[in-house]
């Protein structure tokens, strides 16, 4: 029942503050607040690091870029986490696997409910890198890579300060 009402907490918070109706099937790009048990910081970062982040990738739920996981403190000095990841779509975290529930549900014992929730997750939008931009796929040939880009004068060569070259 626990992980039930874990999950549906996570799930409810990942809803668009962005976009009245968002595109169900459009990234969602969303900075999470993880308001870490004093202690539990370890225990915490290898979870994220170690089984959380990979587990979303290999399903495919999450987009490589940007993820951002930084550690900070909080009034009191209390621990905390924040998160930076863009999900698939809109609709991947509401309708996510039981393996991906089972490492929610141990997050939940590594937190404490501080301000509205244990773990708050707000939906962003990002504006750098600049989603709207078409991504170029491997192997493309690239009109921006420094070679071509500074043939066509798009991007200065890179210089290196005479104090800097090793004069021999």
């Amino acid at each position: 029942m626990r992980a039930a009402v874990a999950f549906a907490a996570f799930a409810a918070v990942t809803t668009s503050a962005l976009a009245a109706d968002p595109d169900p099937k459009s990234p969602e790009t969303v900075v999470v607040v993880y308001h870490v048990k004093p202690g539990s910081e370890a225990a915490m970062e290898k979870l994220l690091r170690e089984d959380h982040w990979p587990l979303l990738r290999r399903l495919g739920f999450v987009l490589p870029a940007p993820h951002v996981l930084v550690r900070c403190l909080e009034d009191g000095g209390k621990p905390c986490f924040r998160e930076i990841l863009t999900w698939r779509d809109h609709d991947t975290p509401d309708n996510a696997p039981s393996e991906v529930r089972a490492v929610w549900d141990r997050m939940h014992t590594l937190v404490e409910k501080r301000g509205p929730d244990a773990i708050e997750i707000e939906e962003v939008e990002l504006l750098v890198p600049d989603v709207r931009q078409p991504v170029i796929p491997s192997g493309a040939r690239d009109p921006f890579r420094r070679g071509e880009a500074q043939k066509n004068g798009a991007v200065p060569e890179k210089r290196v300060p005479s104090s800097l070259r090793s004069s021999g």
